[in-house]
């Protein structure tokens, strides 16, 4: 039986499960969120054995030289030993300096770093509690202008960080930060180009960061935001957003109610009724001169993917960030023949 020793203790290794998984089933509730490699929340020290090198892509190369890797990634076929790792190697501090309920499902939080960080808008980061309960969340604010870092929470149904988010934590509270990660961000463009941007529920934040950064820049190109939701409540920045597009000559607003099992003849002025992603490929048929940026629920993020690549956009000129929480690694990985 191979071993795996983690923190000077002893546990069975199953080459056929990640790290992660190994440790989870022998009780060891590390640190975890996404489970696909993506959050990097995950993150141990390897002091012996080997693991595969996808375990540490995406790592900053400062970690990766220490040998810090993603367990979720992670196999190995042999021994392996771990330590925690140093915190300050990857987690910063901060505090909670505003928090503001939107409505009953969506919470604004502002949280000021203790040491300044470097992001680009519609990055995120991972927001770990002192127990080490962990969960991503995508930064709104925008990055030219130093002071908190503005976050979107939406109570889930039975989340334990962000119900606690909602319940218990207060301004002034502590909590830890590692990252930003993310490759979904504004990048300096023509103003002979337009942007579209389609979001879903809180996926906002980071659409909302990115056209902030764009607008700040000086793009003067179009910028155009569909928002969509199944309810008025995933609607929750509407006012501020209708207040922006009336103040901003180049930036257009949708917020598309996607409810199918009804049609509505009483939605308020600035709704619009339908699935947001159609809505805005039927506006925009020929998609070669605009940037495409795609967040949320992971099937419309992939489908409309295809879709904007079909009408022209080229795939350079796509970013996508799905708000993928499942562990997507449902075959387990063979063991190499003896």
């Amino acid at each position: 039986m191979k071993k795996l020793i983690f923190n000077g203790q002893t546990y069975p290794l199953d080459p056929a499960h990640s790290v992660l998984d190994n440790l989870l089933a022998a009780g060891v509730n590390i640190p975890h969120s996404c489970r696909t490699g993506i959050c990097q929340s995950c993150i141990l020290q390897k002091i012996s054995g080997d693991v595969d090198s996808e375990a540490q892509h995406g790592l900053r190369e400062a970690l990766a030289m220490q040998d810090y890797f993603k367990t979720c990634c992670a196999f190995c076929d042999s021994d392996i030993e771990l330590t925690s790792g140093k915190r300050a190697d990857f987690l910063g501090r901060a505090v909670i300096t505003e928090k503001r309920l939107l409505n009953n499902r969506v919470c604004l939080l502002e949280i000021e770093p203790a040491n300044p960080i470097y992001y680009h808008a519609g990055q995120f980061l991972n927001i770990r509690r002192d127990d080490g309960e962990t969960r991503s969340y995508s930064i709104a604010s925008l990055p030219s202008r130093a002071g908190a870092l503005e976050f979107h929470i939406e109570r889930m149904k039975n989340g334990t960080l962000s119900n606690w988010l909602f319940d218990e934590a207060k301004v002034g509270d502590c909590l830890d930060i590692q990252g930003p990660y993310g490759r979904s961000f504004y990048r300096t463009t023509p103003n002979n180009m337009n942007i579209l941007l389609v979001a879903n529920d809180c996926a906002l934040a980071p659409a909302l960061g990115v056209i902030r950064d764009a607008l700040d820049s000086g793009f003067k190109g179009q910028v155009y935001l569909y928002h969509g939701s199944s309810n008025l409540d995933g609607l929750y920045f509407h006012d501020q957003l209708i207040t922006m597009d009336e103040a901003v000559d180049n930036f257009h607003y949708r917020a598309c109610l996607d409810d199918s099992t009804q049609v509505r003849d009483d939605l308020p002025t600035g709704y619009y009724q339908g699935n947001m992603a159609e809505l805005a490929l039927s506006r925009f048929a020929h998609l070669q001169a605009f940037k495409v940026f795609l967040f949320g629920e992971p099937k419309m993020v992939r489908n409309t993917k295809e879709a904007v690549i079909k009408a022209g956009a080229l795939i350079e000129n796509v970013f996508i960030d799905p708000f993928d929480y499942r562990d997507l690694r449902k075959i387990k990985r063979p063991t190499k023949a003896a």
